[in-house]
């Protein structure tokens, strides 16, 4: 069996292509002659529009680009959706350094089961704790995300409150109910100033922190991941912040977390 043909679902493929699930040769025949040159995708966390497009020299050649990736993509660390930083993955993980593995397709096989995460702002363990459905029925929950949950209007972590967000932002964007408010988020929101909860004000973290730096980082993860460990703090509002209380009954757990992430995980989550 090839990488393609057990990436793809057939019953996937066509419910998200329906004008195509007539196709009488198949998913994988009509992904492999038609689908990818069309930009359809064959699997959720799978973006070959996205891929091409941050490939220029790959779509040149006329490769299809998932085969591209399993073959030669992972190595060269390149990044086969725009929810997956290779780089960040491995840091996280730095078993997985002397494995030569993909470490994209190590998520997909083993790394979600382990509770590894694929993206700094979506946190797997705290979304099945949320969601047993997602958790009894032994989904990755990235994927059950990207596929179900944000329709449903769940959220992919502690910090980020989509119901919040798109009643926040709904006349500035066209935030319809066909958009994961989410990605919008990652992809436009940040850059704009927009803040992914309440309690976390992200363009007064960027003009108070980062602009004097001029680093080009999402704020909600440079606090996440650096700046709570130098004392910075996720918004200016004294009644907002992190309860110090709460923070103190973490134990050993508070050195290694932000406590704002503690705090709404513990609180929200049931943890």
């Amino acid at each position: 069996m090839s990488y393609i043909e057990a990436l793809l679902s057939p019953a996937w493929y066509f419910s998200e292509n329906p004008d195509v699930a007539g196709f009488s040769g198949g998913a994988l025949k009509h992904y492999s002659l038609f689908g990818w040159r069309e930009g359809r995708s064959p699997h959720p966390l799978f973006d070959p529009a996205w891929y091409l497009q941050q490939n220029p020299e790959v779509a040149d050649e006329g490769i299809e680009p998932s085969q591209h990736y399993l073959t030669r993509g992972w190595r060269e660390m390149r990044s086969p959706h725009p929810l997956f930083n290779p780089a960040w993955y491995l840091l996280q993980n730095p078993d997985l350094l002397s494995a030569d593995v993909d470490p994209w397709w190590h998520y997909l096989q083993t790394g979600w089961r382990e509770g590894r995460s694929l993206h700094p702002l979506f946190d797997p363990a705290w979304y099945l704790d949320r969601n047993k459905d997602v958790d009894a029925a032994g989904v990755d929950p990235l994927t059950h995300y990207l596929q179900v949950g944000w329709h449903e209007g769940r959220s992919p972590h502690p910090l980020f409150d989509p119901v919040w967000y798109r009643q926040q932002y709904a006349q500035d964007y066209d935030l319809a109910e066909t958009v994961d408010p989410w990605r919008h988020y990652l992809q436009i929101g940040w850059v704009e100033g927009c803040s992914p909860h309440p309690r976390f004000d992200a363009a007064w973290y960027q003009a108070t922190y980062l602009d004097a730096i001029a680093l080009p980082v999402e704020p909600l993860e440079h606090y996440l991941t650096e700046g709570w460990r130098e004392g910075l703090l996720p918004c200016a509002e004294e009644g907002l912040l992190p309860h110090a209380g709460y923070v103190a009954k973490g134990g050993a757990q508070a050195e290694d977390q932000a406590p704002l992430y503690q705090e709404l995980r513990g609180a929200v989550g049931g943890a």
